[in-house]
């Protein structure tokens, strides 16, 4: 009886199979597939994984998730993926809001693209927003750390960046994902008022401050002109 019922299942799997969908693999994008049937007929997640262009014969009981290899990104910023800055506050209690640009990758390992459909993350998608989850938690707490005048040093505020990097990627590793590069383009000392405006008093006096001493530099810069000329 067992023995019927099993070649019963064969045929039907056999007969499945001359029907079964045509699916291409799409460029930097791999194919993990899952199976719709009991563990002792091989369902759950298969270890083989389908590379970009290759094509892969989907049967009636299985579906295909797809996850992208390449470089992808997520901004916070005007123009950006997001378009709002992303706020957090000095230490010394100044309100900054951030323009920030995250680049990052998924291993092509087929032992890890597996392992990563395993916990669950099983689209492009979802691998998206457990980037953005962990830059929005990392970004704020790192440069939390940072006071007014370091923001200002460039040498500080590149170290900072540095530190969020190793730190983002320890905390991604275990999903398989890289960090390859976070990028602070721009920073605005401001905050939001509770009518929906912003208090950006202390950065117009930043940049009043800023255009001063351009001015003092464009200055001394003549001054050492008009010397040098009158030397020669």
């Amino acid at each position: 009886m067992i023995k019927r019922f099993l070649t019963l299942i064969a045929l039907s799997l056999f007969l499945s199979a001359c029907q079964a969908p045509v699916q291409t693999m799409p460029a930097t994008q791999y194919g993990i597939k899952f199976r719709k049937l009991p563990n002792f007929l091989g369902g759950g997640i298969s270890k083989a994984v389908a590379p970009p262009g290759e094509v892969a014969f989907v049967l009636p009981w299985e579906s295909i998730y797809q996850i992208t290899t390449a470089v992808r990104e997520v901004s916070w910023g005007p123009g950006k993926m997001f378009p709002d800055y992303m706020n957090t506050r000095a230490r010394d209690g100044n309100e900054v809001a951030l323009a920030v640009t995250l680049r990052y990758q998924v291993s092509d390992s087929n032992a890890d693209l597996v392992d990563l459909v395993e916990k669950t993350i099983t689209t492009d998608k979802g691998v998206e927003d457990l980037v953005v989850s962990v830059a929005q938690s990392d970004i704020r707490h790192y440069l939390n750390e940072l006071r007014t005048a370091e923001f200002i040093d460039p040498v500080a505020r590149a170290k900072s960046i540095d530190e969020l990097k190793v730190e983002m990627q320890k905390r991604l590793e275990k999903y398989h994902v890289q960090i390859v590069s976070v990028s602070l383009d721009d920073f605005r000392f401001e905050r939001a008022l509770a009518n929906g405006d912003k208090d950006d008093t202390y950065q117009r006096r930043l940049d009043e401050i800023q255009q001063l001493v351009q001015q003092t530099e464009r200055e001394v810069s003549r001054k050492d002109t008009v010397v040098a000329l009158q030397q020669q």
